[in-house]
């Protein structure tokens, strides 16, 4: 199944057997659906998303060594801590309206070359980011919402897609995701996500791709958030950058 998300349900043995890597070889090339059916997408894929923090806010003389995205269910302040973004870092953009859902704040703007860069802004209520993505550790931030595992699947989803939490490089662009799953028990809500990715090869050597299960877990009591390991599944050898495989 390839977006398993049901309370309790686990599979015991995620080591995939030799035959799978031809699998995995011809996903790592494929360029559509990097998602499973299911998964958090976001509606319009085309335009950027950026989430405002503590170095976007400020002039460049004032920035101190921390990048925390900001929240706040104020939309004033969202506002505010948008203009200043533009303002800081953005160059010249012109706005597009604004928008929210439940889970942000969002203030769109046109660049000189037309495209549109989604300005955000966590909602409190939903989700409080704590990672210093220039210090991480493992502790993402405290979710808010409601405690079941659709919506904490969701959260973790809906994070790895606009590039919220540090991964090491995983989390970027056109990495695929194989499958997710979730389980739960008395204290911890836990979900899985299958990482492939590829490290591409100089002339005469072969790219390499890499299959990763990456775990998150999830405070019932608490709401923190955090990513608990990643663990290498296969290191395929891709193609020859030269001709042939």
């Amino acid at each position: 199944m390839a977006c398993l998300l049901i309370a309790g349900c686990k599979k015991k043995d995620l080591i995939p057997v030799p035959k799978e890597h031809n699998e995995f070889l011809r996903l790592a090339y494929e360029t559509d659906h990097i998602f499973p059916e299911g998964f958090y997408q976001e509606a319009d894929p085309t335009s950027s998303t950026y989430y405002v923090n503590t170095v976007s806010i400020k002039p460049q003389p004032e920035r101190k060594h921390e990048w925390i995205e900001l929240h706040t269910d104020d939309e004033r302040q969202a506002l505010t801590w948008v203009e200043l973004s533009r303002e800081n870092s953005s160059g010249q953009t012109v706005p597009q309206g604004s928008s929210q859902t439940a889970k942000y704040f969002e203030y769109p703007a046109r660049t000189e070359s037309g495209h549109i860069i989604r300005f955000r802004v966590h909602k409190s209520s939903y989700f409080e980011p704590t990672l210093d993505k220039f210090n991480p550790d493992h502790t993402i931030g405290r979710y808010k919402g409601v405690m079941d595992m659709p919506a904490v699947a969701e959260l973790i989803q809906y994070l790895w897609v606009n590039y919220n939490m540090n991964l090491g490089g995983y989390q970027i662009a056109g990495n695929r995701v194989l499958e997710t799953e979730g389980s739960v028990n008395d204290t911890t809500y836990t979900c899985r996500i299958r990482s492939l990715s590829i490290t591409y090869g100089d002339w005469g050597l072969h790219d390499v791709i890499y299959v990763n299960d990456h775990y998150f877990s999830l405070s019932k009591a608490t709401g923190i958030l955090q990513y608990e390991k990643n663990v290498e599944i296969a290191e395929i050898r891709g193609n020859y950058n030269g001709g042939g495989l």
